[in-house]
């Protein structure tokens, strides 16, 4: 595992290690391609601010500790073989994008979205644990899910409109919100 604490800057060249974890500082993405990890490998970023695109390839993208996001992420797989997980703290999420054929999880009991503006989810989403929040004074903001959103447990106080699969296991919808499923609700 490769620790990183107090901030990194890579310049036309690559990266490989089995783990990585940056701590302490903030990482700042204009583009950021988790693929050339071992297919049981993991980056865990602390603080984190996205504006540009995230890309997880293979293995596993934690994000810890909060953020800003008004740019793309792109899951290549299912779990562990290429997702993002939002883990802990809290992350505003301005017109943000999800895309690709894996998932993207909110699994931690301390992690939050906060959506501002719309949010579109074109691959799955999952939250676990955890909130899901309209963001601003006004509580502004819409969870567009296309694809599949699979809540399990957290709590989801924002305005949503699932058009494919909603699947329900646990948790809360809270607040006085609108969740619209046009697509088949489990």
């Amino acid at each position: 595992t490769a620790i990183i604490g107090g901030g990194a800057s890579l310049s036309g060249g690559n990266l490989s290690v089995a783990a990585l974890e940056i701590t302490s500082s903030t990482l700042t993405v204009t583009s950021l391609k988790v693929g050339s990890i071992v297919s049981n490998g993991f980056v865990t970023i602390s603080a984190f601010v996205n504006v540009g695109s995230v890309e997880a390839r293979s293995g596993e993208l934690i994000l810890k500790g909060g953020g800003t996001s008004n740019g793309s992420f792109y899951a290549a797989g299912d779990l562990l073989a290429g997702d993002i997980a939002f883990e802990s703290g809290t992350f505003t999420l301005t017109n943000a994008q999800f895309t690709g054929p894996g998932v993207s999880y909110v699994d931690g009991e301390t992690a939050a979205l906060s959506v501002m503006g719309t949010v579109s989810v074109y691959g799955d989403l999952t939250l676990a644990y955890g909130t899901i929040v309209g963001g601003g004074s006004a509580g502004a903001g819409l969870l567009s899910v296309p694809g599949t959103f699979e809540m399990w447990g957290g709590s989801l106080s924002a305005d949503a409109s699932v058009a494919g699969s909603f699947v329900w296991g646990g948790g809360v919808l809270g607040g006085n919100r609108t969740t619209t499923v046009s697509g088949f609700l489990d």
